[in-house]
């Protein structure tokens, strides 16, 4: 292997490492003094969307900054102020327009459209209220702050604790900060991933941030809790197509919890019995993988109430399709070769049934704690069990696609 060979794979593996080692999350709180400095400086030209906790109105008079920088008391100021009273200071303008709430609530803030005037929205996206303020040019020079606000170079911080779960900030139009609350595994360190630098931002000062939940996102934007399994209903009533006919290139991995015993189909795709057959299933005192022409392994076992590990997978060096089980600590059970390979089934591939093969779904009950699906030795389907952060709702999660697949049967899934 060439030096600069060997040098891609090792940037390539260093990517890989940095990126598991962080973990999104919902939202980071500030416990105390813990701040982040955008490294953006303040003037007329800087707008943003923050998403946060807005907190209620009460008898605490001292700062409420929850964003900004300043050279002094309405001198070049931009600055949000959120305690007894909310308040968008812009330059050097002294009128300023309150706003109240009796609970905590969580709301965007947004002056992109109009960087004088602050629009207060609630996670409906209805408008509860605009700050308005002249508008004036300006430029302090400082570094605006999260969780506090930059006092001409000493940080005053938030009053009370909240819950910050995005910003973006624009220069002008352009988008320089755009916000995520993330967690870093190596450090055990909660802060912000711009997405725009690629960079980690913690609080200078050495105060930790506390986190939320692990969350993934999709393409539009909504966010979805990381769970731990999939529950099946029972009697066909939940059922996911991953989009795909299976064929003699695919293989797969799930691993899946047996809440009952008889026939257990619990996923696949094919033409007909021992025709294009590609599934996975529990049956008579033993489970088994059928692929393409014959099961391929099979296994003995009085499988009620269990865990195994199911796959199939492609040897490049032998150029050979295998099958193994496993048990749920990931001890080898069977292991076999694929005799011979065939061709594309007529149905989809589902998850809940064989499609082409009904009346034999999953019992009531039964898990599924991921599964993953490779084509042409490309994965292509990365699901993993979530619940819909908005909607409360179950579903697969594809970390390909970044797709939510819930169920197409007539119930939701559960899970825990």
């Amino acid at each position: 292997m060439s030096r600069f060979r060997r040098r891609l794979m090792g940037l390539a593996q260093l990517r890989e490492s940095k990126r598991k080692d962080f973990v999104r999350v919902e939202y980071i709180e500030n416990t105390s003094t813990a701040y982040i400095d955008t490294n953006v400086k303040g003037s007329n030209n800087i707008s943003l969307q923050l998403k946060y906790i807005f907190k209620k109105n009460s008898e605490d008079t001292n700062s409420g900054f929850i964003f900004g920088s300043r050279v002094a008391i309405n001198d070049r100021q931009y600055g949000i102020i959120n305690s007894y009273t909310s308040q968008f200071r812009f330059g050097n303008n002294v009128s300023l327009t309150d706003y109240i709430t009796n609970e905590d609530i969580l709301v965007t803030l947004d002056n992109t459209e109009k960087h004088n005037e602050l629009k207060i929205f609630d996670s409906s996206n209805n408008l509860l209220h605009t700050l308005t303020t002249t508008n004036n040019s300006f430029s302090n020079n400082l570094n605006l702050y999260i969780f506090g606000i930059n006092n001409n170079g000493s940080l005053i911080t938030f009053s009370d604790t909240t819950k910050l779960y995005s910003c973006k900030i624009y220069d002008g139009t352009t988008l320089i900060r755009d916000y995520i609350p993330m967690y870093q595994i190596s450090t055990d360190t909660y802060g912000l991933w711009d997405r725009v630098e690629k960079k980690f931002y913690t609080s200078p000062n050495g105060i930790k941030f506390t986190g939320g939940a692990r969350v993934v996102e999709d393409a539009n934007g909504n966010l979805y809790y990381i769970k731990n399994y999939i529950s099946f209903a029972g009697g066909g009533k939940n059922l996911v197509s991953i989009g795909l006919k299976p064929n003699e290139t695919d293989y797969y991995e799930t691993k899946y919890y047996f809440a009952g015993s008889g026939r257990n189909h619990f996923m696949g795709g094919r033409t007909s019995n021992n025709n294009n057959d590609y599934r996975c299933y529990g049956q008579t005192g033993a489970i088994h993988i059928a692929y393409d022409t014959s099961n391929i392994v099979n296994y003995s076992v009085t499988y009620t109430n269990k865990t195994y590990i199911f796959k199939t997978y492609f040897n490049k060096k032998t150029n050979q399709m295998y099958g193994a089980i496993y048990d749920a600590n990931k001890k080898l059970l069977a292991h076999n070769k694929v005799a011979k390979r065939g061709g594309t089934a007529s149905h989809y591939f589902f998850l809940g049934k064989v499609d082409g093969l009904n009346n034999y779904y999953p019992p009531v009950n039964s898990r599924m704690y991921y599964f993953k699906y490779w084509r042409n030795q490309n994965l292509v389907r990365d699901m993993i069990p979530v619940q819909s952060v908005e909607t409360g709702e179950y579903g697969f999660f594809d970390k390909v696609n970044l797709k939510i697949y819930y169920s197409s049967g007539s119930a939701d899934f559960t899970g825990a």
